[in-house]
């Protein structure tokens, strides 16, 4: 029998390219995961901020990836302290724990710089 929950969500890049503004990832469903971990890694001088957004009401298209929504839906930051980019190339991670939406991302607040960023999630039901 394995061990690994039904609901888990292995690690997934959500964004990988990259950066000279803001960048959002893509949209993940975490209905049922009560943890959730968002890492990234960057190259170059990127200056910025991270941050996670939730909502309930996006819904996708679900004709092929790249397709607009058929509700972008209503995104609300949540309210952490968490990874930033300072100049130099380097990785962070954000933990969030007991989230109740359905969906999830992350986005960097560009500040300065350039360079590559690689997002990844992973989430886990208890």
């Amino acid at each position: 029998m394995s061990s690994v929950k039904q609901y888990n969500l292995q690690p997934s890049q959500v964004f990988n390219g990259p950066v000279t503004a803001t960048v959002t990832s893509s949209v993940t469903e975490i209905l049922n995961k009560d943890n959730v971990s968002y890492s990234y890694v960057w190259t170059g001088n990127l200056v910025g901020t991270f941050s996670v957004q939730t909502s309930n009401d996006y819904m996708a298209n679900g004709l092929s990836t790249g397709t607009p929504p058929v509700n972008a839906g209503t995104w609300d930051t949540v309210p952490i302290s968490g990874a930033a980019a300072a100049g130099t190339a380097d990785h962070g991670t954000i933990e969030l724990n007991n989230l109740g939406a359905k969906y999830v991302r992350t986005v960097f607040t560009y500040t300065s710089g350039s360079g590559n960023l690689t997002a990844t999630i992973v989430a886990k039901a208890l």
